[in-house]
């Protein structure tokens, strides 16, 4: 359970009374909201039960992870593909559903005179100089045959300019655009779609809630603002926010194809892409970039200041996880082509403000794409922790 982009906050979010429709403008409040540690999904988000019932504590879920409650038990799910992308399966186009939690599915089959490319149907004779998006990917006709240049994780192909460029922000990441609108962002990273709160709701860390009567300012007295600046008085700063950390100093992997590094390995010094720790999920997640390359070290269960060892033999274990994309393959089929079977992670700082987070690695990696191949990882990380 758990991921990278975690937030936490307390928001109260007071029931209607019983036989008020969602859309009163003047819902009843209730003394308490949820019981004992019941938990709920909200979008993306998990919530938690806290404060004895007033309060709701609010992680989100990440790219990688989908809340769900399908299983009865409302968590953070691994997605099996990545959300709403498009691939190919032979002749058919296949994609992945929105919520990324089911496999990619048949939605077109090209016709003789096609064949399918980044998840998209294009002409097998094309025109030299024509460039199509498929899936954060570029496709332009070069001699009479296509080529294709995959983007970075961080970005996606635009249509209007055919080429990659910067996301406007993470998918499924959720802000307030104001006082009474959530924004979420799409799929591709290409836009904030906004909404507006029900009535007489209002948004807080990306959630449309009730307001709280009779809570005129927050508990600690201060003012509380979101994003957008807006003050919200059903907002109560009842707990420690999620730790954010700031770019790595170092986060540095050895791949090789053999368990002891050979001389065909290659040393990768990862860009920083996302650094965290989730009191919610009691995760440490770090994500870098470097290229086509993407890497992802989820560390969990864990606490502040604690450090330790996390081991697994020929299977993963439930909440750490090492994952890893090199852009070497149709990766859309999966959101992780290797995945860590054999890993031990040493969690060795775990500092307060001002100092570090630091830690080593080492790995056998399952090939999603070619079962029973596997690479090998041994890598070093080392960031400062600024709150």
């Amino acid at each position: 359970m758990g991921k990278v982009e975690l937030f936490a906050a307390m928001v109260v979010l007071p029931m209607l009374a019983m036989g008020c429709g969602g859309d009163d403008p003047k819902p009843s409040p209730v003394t308490s909201l949820c019981t004992g540690t019941e938990q709920k999904c909200d979008g993306n988000a998990l919530l938690t039960c806290a404060d004895e019932g007033k309060a709701w504590t609010v992680g989100w879920c990440g790219e990688s992870k989908t809340c769900t409650s399908s299983a009865g038990n409302p968590g953070c799910a691994g997605v099996k593909c990545e959300r709403a992308s498009r691939s190919c399966s032979g002749q058919k186009v296949v994609q992945c559903p929105d919520d990324g939690l089911e496999e990619a599915a048949p939605v077109e089959t090209c016709t003789s005179k096609q064949h399918c490319m980044a998840g998209q149907c294009v002409t097998t004779a094309c025109t030299a100089g024509t460039k199509l998006c498929g899936w954060k990917t570029v496709l332009s006709c070069d001699g009479g045959s296509w080529n294709s240049v995959k983007c970075k994780s961080s970005e996606r192909c635009d249509p209007e300019t055919t080429a990659c460029v910067a996301r406007t922000c993470k998918p499924t990441e959720a802000q307030c655009a104001g006082e009474k609108t959530r924004a979420v962002c799409n799929n591709d990273g290409s836009a904030w779609v906004e909404t507006a709160c029900k009535a007489a709701h209002v948004c807080t860390d990306g959630v449309c809630h009730p307001k709280l009567a009779g809570a005129k300012t927050p508990v600690d007295g201060g003012t509380i603002t979101d994003a957008s600046g807006a003050s919200d008085a059903g907002f109560i700063d009842a707990g420690k926010k999620d730790i954010q950390l700031e770019a790595f100093d170092k986060l540095t992997v050895t791949r090789s194809d053999t368990p002891t590094p050979g001389p065909n390995a290659t040393v990768i010094d990862f860009e920083f892409v996302a650094a965290g720790f989730s009191s919610v999920t009691k995760m440490v997640q770090i994500t870098g970039d470097k290229g086509l390359n993407k890497l992802e070290i989820q560390i969990a269960p864990t606490e502040e200041f604690t450090t330790g060892s996390f081991t697994a033999l020929e299977a993963q274990a439930e909440d750490s996880a090492i994952l890893m994309n090199d852009g070497g393959n149709d990766q859309d089929k999966v959101q992780w082509q290797f995945q860590a079977v054999d890993y031990t992670l040493q969690l060795t700082a775990f500092d307060d403000v001002g100092g570090r987070i630091k830690g080593s690695f080492s790995a056998k990696m399952g090939d999603a794409l070619n079962k029973g191949k596997f690479i090998y990882l041994q890598g070093t990380f080392d960031i400062k922790r600024t709150n």
